[in-house]
């Protein structure tokens, strides 16, 4: 499979709302969430105008990350802590609230909404261990649970973002162990990928790209902010990715990675709420 890419900046928007960007879920064209470090989400549609401010949090400081996701049928999940730490919610379209789950004595971290079974994926914690549980996104029912590998060793720590590839393959990224972890459709652990250093390495977004390559934020280096990994684990040569230098050129401390409909990718960063967009293409 070829893994070498053009990448070119094709427009940069901001996103008023936020102090940063470190989640993006995307519904359709013109229709995205977005989400900072301390809890604003925001909704922005080009149909409404005026930006859609949820509030999600009580203010006790605690850090957002990968916290929101969309169906396909335009259907937001996201977790609040308004109330209760542990709940998740569904927002329709016609912006009516329902609980969709509580998770207990588990802190929820991180949401997806697959595009192949429209499951919903949760990150979750709980006393220094980590999860990841498929429910049907009707009803909230348990169908799956990802948490140790064929050791019964711990996949997971903290993980705060999870995406999903076009063979079912979950990846999800773990800023406390500074590692991403992919397993296959059937929870089976295919690699978990350390780069050289915990020191040079701490991975924040995560995105699939079709069913190979896989995009992360790194946020310990000025230079390889964005590593790109094939299917097997291994991050590609700087020869096969040199369009990368020139898309962390124009990013500043990147975050969020979120593909629209239009296979252009979305890059949220830490320090401004300015999103910039790339056209990306396998050559």
């Amino acid at each position: 499979m070829n893994q070498l890419f053009d990448i070119t900046k094709v427009r940069e928007y901001s996103v008023p709302g936020v102090h940063d960007v470190h989640h993006i879920s995307f519904h359709k064209k013109g229709r995205l969430w977005y989400s900072d470090k301390v809890g604003n989400l925001v909704l922005l549609d080009e149909q409404r105008g005026e930006p859609l401010i949820i509030p999600t949090t009580d203010g006790e400081g605690w850090a957002w990350y990968g916290f929101h996701t969309v169906t396909q049928g335009g259907d937001l999940f996201y977790i609040d802590r308004t109330t209760s730490h542990n709940i998740i919610k569904k927002r329709t379209q016609n912006n009516r609230n329902r609980l969709f789950i509580e998770t207990g004595e588990w802190r929820p971290l991180s949401l997806y909404s697959s595009r192949i079974s429209e499951d919903i994926l949760v990150g979750m914690r709980k006393d220094g261990q980590g999860k990841v549980v498929r429910y049907t996104i009707d009803g909230g029912i348990e169908k799956q649970i990802i948490r140790l590998n064929e050791e019964n060793d711990h996949l997971y720590l903290d993980p705060h973002y999870i995406t999903e590839n076009t063979n079912g393959d979950v990846c999800v990224s773990d800023i406390s162990l500074n590692d991403v972890v992919v397993v296959n459709k059937f929870a089976t652990l295919m690699f978990t990928y350390k780069y050289k250093s915990s020191k040079e390495f701490k991975p924040y977004g995560v995105c699939a790209y079709k069913s190979d390559t896989i995009f992360v934020c790194n946020e310990r280096k000025r230079t390889d902010k964005i590593h790109v990994l094939t299917h097997e684990g291994k991050q590609l040569s700087s020869k096969s990715t040199y369009p990368i230098s020139n898309l962390e050129q124009e990013v500043g401390s990147p975050r969020a990675l979120c593909w629209d409909d239009e296979n252009k990718l979305h890059v949220g960063q830490s320090n401004t709420n300015i999103v910039k967009v790339f056209e990306v293409r396998r050559r």
